[in-house]
């Protein structure tokens, strides 16, 4: 502890009550913002221990907050005590000039006030400077005329233009900022300061090592800035430090497509314990998806595909929009090529729930039906198949759980019984267009025209006539075209029974197919 200082007065005389009591008073105000300014010398932030209560808090179960709501008035009460000491030391810094402490502590010297008549040196300016007093910085400065040597001049530039129009943030009120609430986002704008812009030309018209110095500031100098960075352990200084990576790869993948640059600040990133600046999962989430999305607008999808199986699914997990993005890029490949890739994105798809995603199941469904449509005696005809009835046992599990149905394009209901077919898996094909035409409300429009034809041509090289029936009782259902042409096919290609006849009647009508009506039916 530090020593107090003496109370005042002897003590013992009566009629100096009055002045004892102010002094009492005035020894209970500096007790209390010296419990501040003690406790702003502690910069040693303990390890949370997650078994009792936060450091802050008395470890009493009856003064201990339990409540969020409680927590919050507890340490922002706690903390306006520490606005209240600092306010009666600048209010009443008469009280804070004894010096009780050697060496001299300067949390416990008030900040200086500066009038014109100030007697100020240069050492007075690079004081104010290196504590971040930009307004005192100022006043200073022009109390000197602006007489100051030019390595002077160059740290004041460099505060102003760091700062520019504001003072420096109060790392002491955490707590206000830890549970501010809607705090509004200030847009960055830079503010023209007189002080900035005389002392910019001055410092760029000296010699060219002062110049060079003054738009070093201005700019940075990156390349070499970049490269000391990789040897050095960086902190984070302020909140917006968190959204360096995500701004820098966002800006290397989206404004200059550069895999170079995309991969110098990935190196950056990853290097000693740069990560803590990735700030948060949402960050994380963000810098990844730029960082792929560069990759695989520069790169072969080979080389984009080794990157994201490191990546995927323990570092990142890619959005709806990112795997959307992937399908499509895989379609611009040879069927050959393609096709090697279906089932990792496929198991990723059910992985990550994107299987409500329509436009995902269109472009998976697509590369299999159409892009990389495998021969007739292919094994990845199956394989398709258990793709095909999964998402159609997905589309029915959700119906089961929702009370409005699932919705699903034509395209994708066509795909899912052309590759079913293909499959040889009947039944299931047979099973889901018997659901469309008991329930046409699950699709949006009708079965495309090129699928309608697909099915039947499936159905009738299988020679299977019952799939071939539950075909043309959809498109009749629906006034479809085509009906009569695929019932005359299909009569003049398969001998049909005398049950299967009358079916067959029922469906397209006797003057189509004029045939005579069995009675055995």
């Amino acid at each position: 502890m530090y020593p107090l200082p003496d109370g005042g007065g002897d003590g013992g005389d009566d009629s100096s009550g009055g002045a004892d009591s102010t002094t009492a008073i005035n020894n209970r105000v500096i007790i209390l913002v010296l419990g501040y300014l003690h406790s702003k010398q502690d910069r040693t932030w303990p390890n949370r221990y997650f078994k009792t209560p936060h450091y802050k808090f008395h470890d009493d179960p009856y003064l201990t907050p339990l409540s969020k709501a409680q927590i919050r008035n507890y340490a922002l009460a706690k903390e306006s005590g520490k606005k209240a000491a600092m306010w009666i030391r600048e209010e009443h810094r008469n009280l804070f000039q004894h010096k009780v402490a050697d060496p001299e502590i300067k949390a416990f010297v008030p900040p200086p006030i500066y009038t014109e008549k100030s007697k100020v040196t240069e050492e007075t300016l690079l004081y104010e400077i290196s504590n971040g007093h930009v307004s005192n910085s100022i006043l200073v400065y022009d109390l000197l005329k602006g007489e100051v040597t030019v390595p002077t001049k160059q740290a004041l530039l460099e505060l102003l233009c760091f700062h520019n129009h504001g003072e420096s943030t109060n790392i002491e009120l955490m707590e206000t900022r830890w549970f501010q609430l809607g705090q509004k986002r200030i847009k960055n704008t830079w503010i023209s300061r007189p002080e900035i812009d005389i002392l910019f030309k001055f410092l760029k018209e000296q010699e060219p090592v002062v110049a060079a110095a003054a738009y070093n500031t201005m700019i940075c100098g990156f390349a070499k800035y970049f490269n000391s960075l990789k040897e050095e352990t960086l902190t984070i200084q302020d909140a917006r430090d968190l959204s360096f990576f995500v701004t820098a790869m966002e800006m290397a993948s989206k404004q200059f497509c550069e895999r170079q640059a995309g991969e110098m600040v990935n190196e950056l990133l990853l290097s000693g314990e740069n990560y803590k600046f990735i700030g948060d999962s949402y960050k994380e989430n963000l810098y990844y998806r730029a960082y792929l999305e560069l990759i695989l607008a520069t790169e072969e999808f080979e080389t984009f595909f080794k990157i994201y199986s490191k990546l995927v699914p323990h570092v990142t997990i890619p959005e709806p929009a990112m795997m959307k993005a992937i399908l499509e890029a895989v379609q611009l490949y040879p069927a050959e090529t393609a096709t090697q890739y279906i089932p990792k994105l496929w198991s990723h798809m059910v992985m990550f729930g994107h299987l409500d995603r329509e436009g995902l199941l269109e472009n998976i469904l697509h590369l299999m039906s159409v892009h990389c449509k495998p021969v007739s005696d292919s094994p990845l005809n199956a394989q398709y198949a258990e793709i095909a009835f999964t998402v159609w046992d997905h589309i029915q599990v959700q119906n089961t759980k929702r009370i409005q149905h699932v919705t699903v394009s034509n395209t994708i209901m066509g795909n899912i019984i052309v590759l079913l077919l293909r499959g040889d898996n009947f039944d299931k094909a047979i099973e889901v267009m018997s659901s469309l035409i008991e329930s046409p409300h699950l699709i949006i429009g009708t079965i495309t025209t090129d699928h309608v034809r697909e099915i039947f041509e499936l159905c009738l090289a299988q020679a299977h006539v019952p799939a071939i029936f539950s075909l043309l009782e959809y498109v009749t259902s629906n006034d479809l075209e085509g009906s009569g042409e695929m019932a005359r096919k299909l009569q003049n290609t398969i001998p049909l029974t005398s049950a299967q006849k009358n079916i067959l009647i029922n469906l397209v009508g006797n003057d189509i197919l004029e045939l005579q009506l069995s009675d055995g039916n």
